[in-house]
């Protein structure tokens, strides 16, 4: 008699398939959240063009059930696997994420295979004996592109030409920076009055570009970086509580670690707008430093998808080719 295969509860290539789901829907999501929020004052307007309901349905259904929700507030979050890849193939805005995939023709009949292999795992069915192969192949294909983005993310654009959001702060700095020494694309802002000598706070300014957007406004994001002297200490909770009803106002709130604190700004607005953002989380900020170090009392599942933590995929050095930016399996032999 010959030995049966022991009972398996979850097939093994079904855990492993639904981890590389995982990774890459919400790669999608942050691709296209951060692109659109750079490229497009109103964001949300090339969602609606593609999507059948925005806000979806979903995201009502889930806060409606307010004993069990989750801090998770963008609509993004709700969007379908199928919803994001509309968005992304959409004749209209692939500009925006060609840099970080394959060509579109090719990528598209992947799209096809991934959603399918997806929508198996998502309804329990076993799945084909080389899913795990297609789907750790498109995962390959896909990891350049996702450095890339990170790169774009995390890499500071360098240019001869002055920067007419740095030139702006710099006009108002007696306002905006009062205590605060930044360095910025144009060169050092010292803080005004008496405490140039001796600044009770630091910032740093670095512009970042998209890959494809040469000199436009549009795809042009600012980070700019918060951080007391040696001998000070941030509090981090309060800054996060601060400076919360401008968190929708950024791309990103990046809590780097507990001494440092990075604000993420589309460049698309106007550069008012964005001084007057700058400066009120320059403000939160600055009210958030003493002399005394303060325990780090941060609940990250108390946030909303715009806060990073220092775990986050986009706070962590990608400067050496093999940092993984993905986890996928390795392929058995035969």
């Amino acid at each position: 008699m010959e030995d049966s295969k022991p009972f398996e509860a979850v097939p093994e290539d079904g855990a492993a398939l639904f981890r590389m789901a995982w990774q890459l829907e919400n790669w999608f999501r942050l691709i296209v959240y951060v692109e659109l929020r750079a490229a497009y004052v109103d964001w949300e307007a090339p969602i609606r063009s593609v999507v059948a309901q925005w806000p979806p349905r979903a995201l009502g259904n889930d806060k409606r059930l307010h004993h069990m929700a989750t801090a998770h507030a963008s609509p993004l979050s709700y969007l379908t696997f199928a919803e994001l890849w509309k968005i992304i193939a959409d004749d209209q805005h692939w500009q925006l994420f060609e840099p970080y995939f394959p060509p579109k023709e090719i990528t598209t009949a992947r799209i096809e295979e991934v959603r399918a292999i997806r929508n198996r795992i998502a309804h329990f069915r076993a799945p084909h004996v080389h899913d795990v192969a297609r789907f750790t192949l498109f995962l390959n294909d896909m990891a350049s592109g996702l450095r890339r983005f990170c790169q774009r993310y995390n890499a500071p654009a360098h240019s001869q030409k002055p920067d007419a959001f740095h030139e702006h702060l710099g006009a108002n700095w007696r306002r905006y920076g009062y205590g605060t020494e930044m360095n910025g694309p144009n060169g050092w802002l010292y803080a005004p009055h008496d405490q140039r000598t001796c600044p009770t706070f630091h910032a740093s300014l670095s512009v970042h570009r998209h890959p494809l957007s040469g000199a436009r406004t549009a795809g042009l994001m600012y980070c700019l970086a918060l951080f007391p002297p040696v001998d000070r200490y941030l509090d981090v909770s309060g800054f996060l509580e601060g400076s919360r009803k401008l968190h929708d106002k950024a791309i990103h709130v990046r809590i780097e670690s507990k001494e440092r604190v990075s604000v993420v700004l589309p460049a698309v607005q106007s550069v008012p707008v964005i001084g007057d953002l700058a400066a009120g989380f320059l403000q939160v900020a600055r009210d958030n430093v003493s002399l005394s170090e303060r325990s780090f009392q941060v609940n990250p599942s108390d946030w909303s998808e715009s806060v990073l933590w220092p775990s986050h995929v986009l706070n962590i050095s990608i400067d050496e080719p093999h940092d993984p930016l993905l986890e996928v399996p390795s392929l058995r032999a035969g």
